[in-house]
């Protein structure tokens, strides 16, 4: 196998039976790609190379790679838009409406620091997050929130 170096990719061309290459076709071995990581508050950040977010935003290049990679689902509030991270990464993007003053929120890194920042019960806040709850002291989810508004009462109760 031999590599072909170019500004983007690194290519590989593979031999074919007997050390030769028959078929002449450069196939990428490592795809070209971003990465892109979510941080606490929910802004999504884009980077060329796991080095280039290490040295950035203070990791050790192998933890970043382990969060690149789907081994660590969340560092230091950051995770990834790796498949095995979804379940962080969508409780960390959950946004909370209060329906009284119309303020949004990120749940961000842990329901139980956004309760504490609250003054909201723990227990309560993670079933509203988890979707067991509508409402708890006038907060709701974004998306309950969003289907409530076209939503008008039938008049049976």
């Amino acid at each position: 196998m031999a590599w072909v170096s170019t500004d983007e990719c690194k290519y590989s061309i593979y031999s074919g039976i007997g050390g030769k290459n028959l078929d002449f076709e450069a196939r990428i071995q490592y795809p070209c790609m971003m990465y892109r990581w979510i941080n606490e508050s929910g802004d999504t950040i884009t980077t060329q190379s796991i080095k280039d977010f290490a040295l950035k935003y203070g990791f050790r290049p192998s933890n970043a790679r382990s969060l690149a990679c789907g081994h660590y689902k969340s560092l230091h509030g950051w995770t990834t838009t790796h498949r095995k991270a979804k379940a962080r990464r969508n409780r960390m993007t959950t946004v909370l409406v209060n329906v009284e003053t119309g303020e949004r929120k990120s749940v961000g890194r842990s329901v139980t620091s956004f309760a504490q920042r609250h003054g909201l019960s723990v227990g309560r806040l993670s079933k509203l997050v988890n979707g067991s709850r509508i409402r708890y002291k006038s907060w709701m989810l974004a998306s309950t929130v969003k289907l409530a508004q076209g939503a008008e009462p039938d008049g049976k109760f």
